[in-house]
């Protein structure tokens, strides 16, 4: 793999990631709120960045 294919590869293991942390969050509290999706935006904006 070469740095681009493997940068897309990490982005999906991270968005996998944050979807089962999502669905964790939501199963206890019923609710996602802006607070949490706003981290995950930081999240995969950090990773765009680098």
């Amino acid at each position: 793999m070469d740095k681009k294919e493997y940068d897309v590869y990490d982005l999906r293991l991270q968005v996998s990631l944050m979807n089962k942390i999502r669905q964790k969050i939501e199963s206890y509290d019923g609710l996602f709120d802006d607070e949490s999706d706003y981290i995950t935006h930081c999240i995969i904006d950090f990773h765009r960045k680098n």
